[in-house]
């Protein structure tokens, strides 16, 4: 059951899942989502015709940046927004032209800053980008619409020629569109808002006004007077959102606040009260849209009739949304406007168009709410389980016996005796103990016993499978005359590993002299070595004693050495089990350590992903 589930959560099988996830993530995220918006984006249907009806889209505020007309400290002025945006405006239009509309409107403010265009050259390179973002088949029919930022608002245009070259790229300002048996009005409201200004300006009413030749007011009224000769059903559509209060609902659709009154540098919120009243009387349009507040607004304007005093006329004005991606939204949007022949319509009370708005997903949401804190939660998954992984190796491995004098990780614990069984590569051999100790006297004694060494400087044969055991030799404390060694205080010198003489080998850990009870003058110690080092070469063993301080000293009688080594980089890695993260040992570094790990799972876990939105971009780009 135990490796069923460690097979389950193996490296290989947690890299393929988060792999897959975010493959998925991905996939979701930059297109996926877009395309699940059209489950909900459906073209009206008039229930009172059986007359095929015409669909048209209309699209508002698509805010194309261009790099010549960037304001300084814009907040799209960086070259990756710049890229998000422009990216997000392509696939928010891929997904709007799958809705096959046969007629569409761009409400106005197709540049983001066209109005600041210093010739016509830098203009047109701006239409073009849009254009090659908006780009529709041959057979479905296009309008434009001015906004403010396309050419400007009275004395804020940048350059007196701006209406002149919206005027050659895109057309007209003012005109009329005959779609299904209906009128649609197009009408050229920042210029109007300035005509606004010059009447009240000179305290004149509308009725009084003589408005210039090629203006908006002019071509209203002559609209008008062809609509008295033939009752006509117009759909008038604006830039700028006609007057209300500050206090009327927008509906359940918007997402904050409502539409205010407000006049700015180049903008205004909504038309004046009176140039409203002037459009609602001479227009009686059936429905309004309207664009540039960016968020979604349904308004019905309420308004009697001078023939008709005693009958109240509704007229519904629809704000569309935003189709680019804003700081004041999160969710971009278009509209769709189904119409058919007034005459096929067989209720006398209904309608013979329909519209509803379509929603696009939450760019900024993707990327904040999705993207950003499920990588967190990836990357700090892998991390996890990298440390867990490390551990459970680590655990799982067994300790070896060191066999060099500077791995305090991996050496054996101090012996509790000096007689344990520890072995130096300068043990004697056991064939000469053996025979020494064949005419050796030995006595039993429960007393304590000592060792006595030879002070002999001939050198002895190695024999390095055995321990101090193997040649002990037991006395009975006294000065026998058969005892073949003469008792000497033991003397503590350095090693030297080229010494032909049997001296302690000095350690890691010492141990104190030990006294005998029958002694006068001899006092017996006892060195033992917790480690086995290996030969270093001259220079290295020359080099760490130079680093190692070492003081001997008698303390009541006894022997005793206080040896500070310097500190090594093993023993930093000893600190605490945070410097692992960083500094592998055993058999993580030759894995490279934890964060080494976790980052090659990173990319590992990434690169396909970021592959699928790399193609995904390719093919919107």
């Amino acid at each position: 059951m135990l490796r069923k589930r460690s097979r389950l959560f193996s490296h290989t099988i947690r890299v393929n899942f988060f792999r897959f996830l975010w493959i998925f993530i991905v996939a979701w995220g930059e297109i996926g989502a877009f395309y699940a918006s059209l489950a909900s984006c459906k073209w009206p249907v008039i229930k009172q015709s059986q007359e095929q009806p015409t669909h048209v889209l209309i699209a508002s505020d698509t805010q194309v940046q261009h790099p010549s007309l960037m304001l300084k400290g814009s907040y799209w002025s960086g070259p990756l927004r710049q890229f998000i945006f422009d990216l997000n405006l392509k696939k928010n239009w891929h997904i709007a032209r799958r809705m096959k509309a046969h007629t569409v409107f761009f409400l106005g403010d197709m540049l983001a800053n066209g109005k600041s265009a210093k010739d016509k050259i830098q203009y047109k390179d701006a239409a073009h980008k849009f254009k090659s973002i908006f780009s529709t088949d041959p057979a479905v029919s296009v309008h434009y619409i001015p906004g403010n930022n396309d050419i400007g608002m009275g004395l804020f245009a940048t350059s007196s020629n701006v209406r002149d070259y919206y005027f050659d790229v895109f057309g007209s300002f003012n005109r009329k569109v005959q779609i299904n048996n209906h009128t649609f009005v197009v009408i050229d409201t920042p210029g109007l808002v300035d005509e606004d200004y010059l009447r009240a300006g000179r305290a004149i009413e509308f009725a009084k006004w003589q408005p210039s030749s090629d203006g908006t007011v002019a071509f209203v009224r002559n609209l008008a007077a062809e609509n008295s000769k033939e009752r006509q059903h117009l759909v008038l559509l604006s830039h700028i959102p006609l007057s209300r209060p500050d206090t009327a609902s927008c509906g359940s659709m918007r997402e904050k606040g409502t539409i205010k009154r407000g006049v700015g540098h180049g903008f205004q919120n909504m038309l004046g009260r009176e140039t409203t009243s002037f459009l609602l009387h001479t227009l009686q349009p059936e429905i309004i849209f309207s664009a540039d507040n960016r968020d979604y607004c349904d308004y019905t304007h309420t308004l009697p009739w001078t023939s008709e005093a005693d009958v109240s006329h509704l007229v519904r004005e629809i704000t569309v949304k935003s189709f680019s991606m804003s700081v004041h939204i999160r969710k971009p949007g278009f509209q769709l406007l189904s119409v058919v022949n007034p005459s096929t319509v067989s209720d006398p009370g209904g309608k013979p168009y329909g519209t509803s708005p379509c929603f696009l997903p939450d760019q900024y949401g993707i990327y904040a709410s999705i993207y950003f804190p499920i990588a967190i939660l990836t990357c700090l998954s892998l991390l996890i389980f990298n440390i867990a992984t490390s551990r459970r190796r680590s655990k799982s491995r067994p300790s070896p016996i060191s066999f060099t004098q500077s791995s305090p990780r991996l050496s054996v614990h101090p012996p509790t005796t000096p007689l344990s069984p520890i072995w130096s590569p300068h043990t004697p051999a056991l064939s000469t103990y053996r025979d020494n100790a064949s005419h050796t006297n030995i006595t039993s004694s429960p007393r304590p016993k000592l060792f006595r060494l030879p002070s002999s400087t001939s050198t002895l044969p190695p024999s390095p499978l055995l321990s101090p055991q193997s040649y002990i030799t037991n006395f009975n404390g006294e000065d026998d005359e058969t005892a073949p060694y003469t008792p000497h205080y033991a003397v503590h010198r350095t090693p030297s590993w080229k010494d032909e003489e049997w001296s302690i080998v000095e350690a890691n850990y010492h141990y104190d002299y030990q006294e005998t009870e029958n002694t006068d003058s001899v006092k017996e110690a006892l060195y033992a070595s917790n480690s086995l080092p290996s030969e270093p070469s001259s220079n290295d063993s020359s080099t760490a004693r130079s680093r190692d301080l070492s003081w001997a000293f008698v303390f009541r009688g006894r022997v005793r050495r206080l040896t500070l080594k310097a500190p090594s980089w093993e023993s930093c890695v000893e600190l605490g089990p945070f410097l692992s993260l960083f500094i592998a040992d055993g058999s993580s570094r030759i894995r490279g350590g934890i964060l080494k790990d976790t980052a090659r799972d990173i990319v590992t876990v990434f690169w396909p992903a970021l592959f699928i939105g790399a193609v995904i971009t390719w093919i919107m780009m």
